[in-house]
């Protein structure tokens, strides 16, 4: 037992003790997470290994000694020649003896930290008398009786199930001394020509894949074991050192002073408050003794609309042993707001009673508005101040799932600046910014609240109009268009104002299968369409069926729920639809114009040839 022990626990160093207890500890959690085989560090398996063979080592030797023997009796009974018979048994005996040799270096491996060389010449010595033990069937080709064979096999079967059990813990040891065993009779069977022969040729090669695979499980529990071992040595240890670590903080959290930067408060057990240091003053502005005098403090200085969550929290305070922290807005003595997060911890006396609990509370204001600027700039385009092209994938998936879940129109337009390029190499880079921003901001102004508009990239916007049917948005991509065109831009050094054009390419939800990038695939197609006619138009982006010669869907139309006919022809379609006309706060898009057939602002739609 001393020996198993030491050959477990002997390092070699403090430095790679300490590595070694590191790795074993992460594999460990591996292992506690999930994971289908923990990996033990080589020295622990080894060390575990070398112990087990160590401790059946003389019992596998004397069997090998003893079958030896009754073998030999057995072969020189069935007429074998007594010196051959003698000449193999004296050979067994040398292979056992320098087996025996082997396993006597033991002591000194482990001393020299050398377990692992220690198993592998035990393993080559099993594996010499593994060959030994299969030079009988030599004897079998020279003819023996029924019996004798009989009993030969069951000896040579009996030495590889022996070989298992003592050796079982390092696998190459009892394959070293199964399979030259197990091969040569399968070999031998094979090499006759009756069934019987060839099925207990196959029974032997079958039953050293057995052997193998019992091997294999054995030497994973082995493994298993190891890393238990070292796990529940670390939950001792953390077991211990969280009963210090305890006794340490209960000692600290009794001496809270007053010159906390943080607000603490103590309450009793029914959440009346006890005390409360100088730091709620500088957080709220209220000093300890007005909030003494609160009947419900902090909940008279709580934001109204955190009241609830605050009062499930306190209630729950006093419960537990800890609470997560919990963040809400308070009300300052001069009506400002600040945002506070607060954790608590149960509060015992020197008996362990529960006599309340504690909770501190730290201001998290300028965290806050750094989240809240952060999650502005991840969502907006710094240019141009509309959403960006991450925000509006997010948004229009979720508008999307909306649309085909209701069986609601959707209309989504791409826009594009004609010849910005031009712009921004005769006015330069700082007049090609101001034209994105008056862009920008035109449309904005012009939109509903439930409308999303985004940069998409460069020169190019994205509109997406949820619960608006194919005319309608075509209707408003065409009074953006013609508003576009009414925009004059002043330019320093310049006499005159310049203005510039955009192209609109649209496409509506056709199939409840229509994806988000199937929208923008038809309508970059259409927006495609509208620079190759001349720019400064709209243009329609007609189902893909439409060029693959299946029935094409109208405008408006959805395969999953059809709705009634619409002209194929976007234009008309605009014509009979009419457009809400409300304010911008009022949640519908306001009219800029009275009607599409006013001579003055002619629609330009791509004509349906080109679709």
């Amino acid at each position: 037992m001393l020996r198993e022990e030491k050959a477990i626990q002997a390092p070699k160093g403090d430095r790679q003790s300490g590595t070694i207890g590191k790795l074993l500890r992460r594999r460990m959690r591996d292992m506690v997470a999930g994971s289908s085989q923990p990996a033990v560090p080589n020295l622990e398996l080894h060390a575990a290994q070398a112990a087990s063979l160590h401790k059946n080592g003389p019992i596998s030797l004397l069997a090998n000694l003893v079958n030896g023997l009754i073998l030999a009796c057995v072969l020189w009974a069935a007429g074998i020649q007594r010196e051959a018979v003698l000449s193999w048994y004296t050979v067994l005996m040398l292979a056992v003896t320098l087996t025996y040799l082997f396993w006597r270096g033991y002591d000194r491996a482990v001393e020299r930290h050398n377990v692992r060389g220690w198993l592998k010449r035990f393993a080559a010595g099993q594996t010499l008398a593994g060959l030994v033990w299969a030079l009988t069937i030599v004897y079998l080709y020279q003819g023996v009786d029924t019996t004798s064979l009989v009993v030969i096999i069951f000896l040579l079967a009996g030495m590889t199930a022996a070989a298992v059990a003592s050796s079982a813990a390092y696998r190459p040891a009892v394959v070293g001394f199964i399979a030259p065993i197990l091969g040569g009779l399968a070999f031998y069977f094979f090499s006759r020509s009756s069934f019987s022969d060839w099925a207990l040729g196959s029974f032997a090669l079958i039953y050293f894949v057995f052997i193998n695979r019992i091997t294999q499980n054995l030497e994973q529990n082995l493994i298993q074991e190891v890393a238990l071992k070292d796990k529940n040595r670390e939950l001792v240890e953390s077991l211990e050192y969280a009963v210090a670590e305890t006794r340490d903080r209960e000692e600290k959290f009794r001496v809270i002073a007053d010159y906390s930067h943080s607000w603490e408060s103590w309450f009793s057990a029914d959440g009346r408050l006890l005390w409360v240091n100088p730091g709620v003053e500088r957080m709220t502005g209220y000093n300890a003794e007005e909030c003494m005098n609160q009947r419900a403090h902090p909940m008279e200085i709580v934001h109204t609309e955190d009241r609830e969550k605050v009062a499930r929290a306190l209630a729950a305070a006093g419960k537990q042993p800890s609470m997560n922290e919990l963040e809400f807005r308070v009300v300052c003595k001069d009506g400002s707001v600040r945002w506070c997060s607060a954790v608590s911890q149960p509060a015992v006396d020197t008996q362990g009673r529960n006599v309340g609990f504690r909770a501190s509370i730290r201001d998290i204001s300028d965290r806050k508005a750094l989240q809240q600027q952060l999650e502005l700039l991840a969502s907006t385009d710094p240019l141009t101040g509309v959403v960006n092209r991450r925000r509006f994938f997010h948004a229009a998936e979720a508008e999307l799932y909306r649309a085909r879940r209701y069986d609601r129109p959707l209309v989504l337009a791409l826009v594009d600046i004609d010849h910005f390029k031009r712009i921004n190499d005769t006015y330069g880079h700082a007049v090609g910014d101001e034209t994105l921003k008056t862009l920008a901001h035109a449309f904005a102004n012009r939109l509903r609240r439930s409308d999303l508009f985004a940069r998409f990239g460069g020169e190019e916007f994205v509109l997406l109009l949820p619960e608006t049917a194919l005319g309608d948005g075509l209707r408003l991509c065409e009074r953006l268009r013609q508003m576009v065109e009414t925009i004059k831009l002043q330019v320093a050094g310049k006499s005159e104002p310049f203005g510039f054009t955009v192209s609109v390419g649209v496409a509506d939800l056709q199939h409840e299968g229509d994806s988000l990038n199937q929208l923008l695939a038809r309508a970059d197609a259409a927006l495609y369409k509208a620079k190759r006619d001349g720019r400064n138009q709209v243009a329609y982006g007609a189902p893909a069926q439409a060029f693959e010669g299946a029935p094409p869907a109208q405008p408006g139309e959805r395969r999953a729920a059809p709705r009634p006919p619409v002209s194929a022809h976007p234009e008309a379609a605009a014509d009979n639809l009419d457009f809400p006309a409300s304010g911008r706060n009022g949640g519908a898009r306001p009219p800029l114009a009275e009607s599409v057939e006013d001579p003055e602002l002619p629609l330009r739609f791509a004509g349906p040839r080109n679709r």
